[in-house]
């Protein structure tokens, strides 16, 4: 257009600086606008071109599953409804993909919420993990006078790097965790910012007796303050929360 108005109206010439063909610049011309805001044919968008394939009270009657039912499978549903009505028979060669994309789309839209996970991102020197293992016959031959000795470990392990450290004792009580946590620390010469357990009664306690949650308890809390650990706990029942209680 530029071209055009400089050179006296000349479409050829305006056509040729714009590396263009003739007609091809006749009709830009005339309609005033650039090849992005040309008008497409067709119909307008949003506008189906087509009958929908699960009209006739197809896809008001999947819905109504999908309400009820959300975790069924798109294609079994569109066998089972097909099934019901001969009418929507006749679609079955044509609909099933337009069917899952439209159960995906209903689902993400109007389905039930989803269960939040969060990602388990490791970093090094974050953090220390600490549990209980009993070892027993069968995992490692350890014999005491021909006799195998089934015993208890107290665990500490860095899930960044995999180090492990393990000590024995006789059981799952907070003077054991204590001695598991700081015999670890001093194996590995140094301190992680975080100590994670999951909900023991060495470490952990219930509120009520009406409600399952739970809290730390004071002399666990008290050897946190003291080691400078801030506490993660594993929510029971999913591995992938985690409450935080910093101390």
């Amino acid at each position: 257009m530029k071209k055009y108005l400089s050179n006296g109206g000349v479409i050829s010439h305006a056509a040729l600086k714009a590396g263009v063909h003739r007609r091809t610049a006749a009709r830009y011309l005339k309609g005033q606008h650039s090849p992005a805001e040309r008008p497409k044919p067709g119909a307008p968008p949003g506008v189906r071109r087509r009958p929908d394939p699960l009209g006739g009270g197809l896809w008001d009657a999947a819905v109504t599953w999908l309400k009820e039912t959300p975790e069924i499978k798109a294609k079994l549903l569109f066998e089972h409804l097909l099934g019901t009505c001969e009418a929507w028979a006749a679609c079955a060669g044509q609909a099933l993909r337009t069917f899952q994309r439209r159960v995906k789309q209903w689902l993400e839209e109007s389905g039930p919420p989803k269960e939040v996970y969060f990602p388990q991102v490791r970093e090094p020197g974050q953090s220390m993990q600490f549990d209980w293992t009993r070892i027993r016959a069968d995992d490692y031959a350890v014999t005491i006078a021909g006799r195998p000795f089934e015993h208890l470990l107290t665990h500490a392990v860095l899930p960044y790097s995999n180090w492990e450290w393990a000590t024995p004792c006789y059981s799952e009580s907070l003077l054991s965790l204590e001695r598991g946590v700081q015999d670890a620390v001093w194996e590995l010469g140094g301190l992680a910012p975080v100590l994670q357990t999951d909900h023991s009664p060495a470490a952990t306690h219930q509120i009520s007796q009406e409600g399952k949650e739970r809290t730390f308890n004071e002399e666990y809390l008290g050897f946190c303050r003291y080691c400078i650990f801030r506490l993660k706990c594993i929510v029971a029942g999913h591995t992938h929360l985690k409450n935080v209680a910093g101390i």
